[in-house]
């Protein structure tokens, strides 16, 4: 019974992992970027550079867009705009720059722009920059020659620019503020960085140390810096929201990285009159963030000077108005708006909920709504007014004074208005509280005389009747209460008729593993003939982040919203006191002609999605200590000659209990402030989970969770492994190994010729290509033990297997974690004259592994006297996966030297076992 229960929980195990796969990659809203176009044929010119940097980097160039009658008019060279440079990410092309560039280009053509911009792209060859670390040096220092030969390009313009605007995408972004790091960089060249999708905070992937160091120098300059050298630079970051399932959202922060006052990050989700999630490319040239960064960019631009403003204070207004609070009103409104109103248009108003369905207005009128609620009604104390007037200063207050029977004049609310989605439905909303207004008697609403229908709705409340707090279930309520959590609900809201807004601040909604749906459903809607944009809109506002969700559902029509989070609550400690009752809060803005229902559903396929999305990136290190401890387990064993079948081994001595908590033992202990003063003394650096923690994105049963899901995939890993490879040699017969005499006298040579060649080319090619060329022939092995034992029964044969069969998976694991430059190396190949990757970040790893390899297979057995240095080997072997385990979360290119010191135990330990097998093989041969 213990074969199919494991096997059922390991099945288990991988089919909840590949279910959070799924919802990763699958579960968000459709697609909704308009695509951006080209009037005329793009053209990409060549700008010449100087011989020093052309000899330097042979493979890169710089391009300058164009289109039309723009580009013959720029193809001498000669320019007189704006320099903005692309730069593109990992895998990016020169040629993204099209879609701002052309946009750019039909802009300036208005009779109100008396300057234009010229956009310079960047050609890295695509090159895959995220997945190795001396790329990202080398395409920096390009960057800055770019800008030096941009600026040059100006000598003889009128208005000659001193700093060039850069727009980076993906790693393009980390590279414009890595150019601030280099010695040789004009700090005063670069004064606006824009960057889309852009993983600030981290690499997505530490696959190695200059990878760790490239981020590390980076970050920390902008860090301490930011207050001197930096204090001019403005920057802008947008996340593309769920659809990017390559760089979530919380890793497109500035956080602690740019000063709240010269950066902004958000989500193109949460952009306003864009409200669209992108995926990782699809943020270049979606329509919406592309005219949303257009006009910003214009609108920075001084009039007198003709290029960008010089004060970084006037450039954050601008941006924070396009990017967080666009209103359709100027950037930067100077002061309180008064506005003159006609005595003979105003009219009156009464009553706390106002409805107005205009099909046409014939003439433009005004309503006045009074602040204080008529005797007999219940107090109130805010109000909510949506519509979808677009008149300039529709909506302000007045005060009626003593004897005057209408108001003369009011102060504008247009600068907090807010648009709401759709896009084209025109709809703007003002909240605020009744307090707020002061000596302001009347609200005053303009409408303009229009063919169109005009809607319009005035809601005033009670903020203690439409602000409700409700405490979200924890993880164990929601388990214990399944299935009702998902059927019923974990929370449940009658809303009656005409209530425009309410809000639902989720207290505990902190976690990022926290996944539920609100569900508003429509009841009794009354009216039979809605407008194409009529209907309700559920936002879900996180306070710590720019990361609003935003969905509309038609009129009658049910609407779902998403409810988790992509980025985890973190506020500094000084803001822990400010922040005490800010907790993530749903508002649903609604149509008072329908009755509604709000439901929140656990989901667990999007909570396991959550923790794809945020952990899996942590599963390599677990999958390794659960091989190496399955490894060390086998070896006393071995040395006897008895060795478990590999499910059994991986099962009985890689159980997570028997490593998770001596870790956390000893990283609590690593963390005594005398322990923590040592370590850090002599190099130590602090493991991952202090990072984690840092971030807050640590759980305590997170390595628990991740030990576990490992451990059970591995069991059915190697269940799979094993059959596969006992149909594979009984298809083939293995024709050379018929014979094992045959196979040890001439096999041996043959492979020592291979490992040799596998140690070459790690060390002259790549060092992924060795280690993958020792793979196979682990392979090779491992399939004719398994043919050997299986024909001839013989039992040293199958021990042998067993072993054979876990380095193979632990070789597996050495090439997953080098794969990067493996395909670097293979993108890059056609391009460099030698077949050598320069900088090879596996070049260490993959002679390591080679010559070990070449050992381990001429390895054939521990004679009985070695069994003492098993299970020292094994206690030894244990003790590097424990401390492997916290340090190597984040960080995986430090798998390869705790790997490469297992193997190095085993091969060392190994030679006196050959030394000795050898010996009796000479002497039975003399007898």
């Amino acid at each position: 019974m213990a074969l199919p229960r494991r096997t059922i929980f390991a099945s288990i195990a991988a089919v909840i992992l590949v279910w959070g796969v799924w919802d990763v990659i699958t579960n968000f809203e459709e697609n909704g970027c308009e695509m951006t176009w080209m009037f005329e044929y793009p053209k990409y010119m060549n700008i010449p550079l100087d011989d020093e940097t052309g000899q330097k980097f042979p493979h890169y160039k710089l391009y300058a867009y164009g289109e039309g009658a723009y580009a013959r008019q720029i193809s001498n060279m000669k320019f007189s705009g704006i320099p903005v440079l692309f730069i593109p990410g990992n895998a990016g092309s020169y040629k993204q720059v099209r879609s701002l560039g052309s946009v750019s280009l039909r802009m300036a053509e208005k009779p109100e722009f008396k300057f234009h911009f010229n956009y310079f792209a960047v050609d890295f060859n695509e090159e895959f920059s995220a997945l190795h670390g001396g790329l990202l040096v080398k395409q920096t220092e390009f960057v800055n020659k770019c800008i030096q030969t941009i600026l040059g390009l100006y000598r003889s313009s009128t208005s000659q620019p001193s700093s060039v605007i850069v727009v980076g995408h993906s790693m393009g972004g980390v590279l414009a503020r890595g150019l601030f790091t280099l010695p040789s960089f004009d700090v005063s060249t670069v004064h606006t960085i824009i960057t889309q999708a852009s993983p600030h905070q981290a690499p997505v992937l530490v696959t190695d140390r200059e990878i760790d160091t490239f981020y590390q120098n980076v970050n920390d300059h902008w860090r301490d810096q930011s207050n001197t050298t930096l204090a001019h630079v403005t920057v802008v970051s947008t996340g593309g929201g769920f659809r990017d399932y390559h760089v979530r959202s919380g890793l497109t922060s500035l956080k602690e990285l740019v000063k709240e006052n010269r950066g902004i990050s958000t989500t193109t989700m949460s952009v306003p009159m864009a409200w669209v999630s992108t995926d990782h490319l699809c943020s270049v040239w979606c329509r919406q963030m592309v005219l949303t960064t257009v006009h910003a960019l214009f609108d920075i631009v001084d009039k007198k000077t003709l290029q960008p403003a010089t004060d970084a204070d006037q450039r954050m207004k601008v941006f924070r108005h396009y990017f967080l609070d666009y209103n359709g009103i100027e950037p930067i409104p100077s002061g309180e708006k008064y506005i003159k109103l006609d005595a003979t248009l105003l009219g009156s108003a009464q009553g706390k909920n106002l409805a107005f369905y205009f099909i046409k207005v014939t003439r433009s009128k005004y309503i006045a709504v009074p602040v204080m609620s008529n005797e007999g009604e219940a107090i109130t104390d805010s109000i909510t007014i949506i519509s979808n007037i677009t008149a300039a200063d529709w909506v302000c207050a007045c005060q009626l004074l003593d004897g005057q029977e209408k108001c003369l004049d009011c102060v504008s609310f247009s600068s907090q208005l807010r648009w709401l989605p759709p896009r084209y439905s025109n709809r703007q909303v003002l909240r605020m509280s009744l307090n707020d207004l002061g000596e302001n008697t009347h609200i005053v609403i303009f409408l303009p005389k229009r063919a169109s229908t005009v809607e319009l709705m005035v809601d005033k409340y009670s903020m203690d009747a439409r602000h409700l707090v409700y405490t979200l279930p924890g993880v164990y309520d929601s388990v214990i209460s399944f299935p009702f959590s998902i059927i019923d609900g974990t929370a449940m809201l009658h809303i009656r008729n005409n209530s425009v807004f309410y809000s639902l601040h989720l207290a505990g909604l902190g976690s990022p593993l926290s996944a539920y749906s609100a569900v508003v459903t429509p009841k009794h809607c009354s009216k039979t003939n809605p407008g194409m944009y009529e209907g309700s809109v559920i936002r879900l506002n996180v306070p710590w982040s720019h990361e609003d969700a935003y969905h509309f559902a038609k009129y009658g029509e049910v609407g779902m919203l998403p409810v988790k989070l992509q980025t985890p609550r973190q506020l500094p400690a000084s803001e822990q006191q400010q922040y005490e009752h800010s907790e993530a809060h749903l508002e649903m803005y609604l149509h008072p002609g329908c009755q509604y229902q709000l439901r929140l559903v656990m989901s667990p396929g999007s909570s396991i999605g959550q923790f794809v999305r945020f952990y899996v990136y942590l599963l390599p290190v677990c999958f390794v200590c659960v091989l190496l401890l399955a490894l060390g387990g086998q070896l006393p064993s071995f040395a006897k000659g008895e060795c478990l079948w590999v499910p059994d081994a991986v099962f009985k001595f890689s159980r997570p209990f028997y490593i998770v908590p001596v870790a956390m033992i000893l990283h609590t202990a690593a963390n005594l402030k005398p322990v923590k003063r040592i370590l850090r003394n002599i190099g130590v650096p602090p493991d991952d989970i202090d990072e984690l923690v840092e971030k807050e994105l640590w759980l305590q049963l997170l390595p628990m969770m991740l030990c576990v899901s490992a451990w059970f995939i591995t069991i059915l890993h190697t269940y799979i492994a094993h059959y596969g490879f006992a149909a594979f040699s009984r298809l083939i017969g293995l024709a050379c190994f018929w014979v094992p005499q045959t196979f040890l006298n001439f096999g041996r040579a043959f492979q020592l010729a291979l490992n040799l060649v596998s140690i070459l080319v790690a060390l002259s090619v790549c060092g992924t290509i060795g280690i993958c060329i020792s793979y196979i022939l682990l392979i090779a092995k491992v399939m004719r033990l398994y043919y050997v034992s299986a024909k001839y029964g013989m039992k040293t044969e199958w021990s042998k297997y067993n072993i054979y069969f876990i380095l193979a998976l632990i070789y597996m694991w050495l090439i997953i974690i080098n794969a990067p430059a493996l395909v670097v190396w293979a993108t890059g190949v056609h391009l460099r004259s030698s077949f050598q990757l320069l900088d090879d970040p596996s070049r260490i790893s993959g002679f390591l592994s080679t010559m070990l390899a070449a050992v381990l297979l001429l390895k054939d057995s521990f004679p009985q006297e070695s069994y003492s240095v098993a299970v020292g080997m094994r206690w030894t072997i244990y003790l590097i996966s424990v401390i492997m385990l916290p340090f190597c979360l984040i960080h995986i290119y430090r798998i390869n030297a705790a790997v490469h010191l297992v193997l190095g135990l085993v091969a060392v330990a190994s030679l006196p076992g050959m030394v000795i097998l050898r010996a009796n093989k000479d002497r039975a041969k003399d007898e």
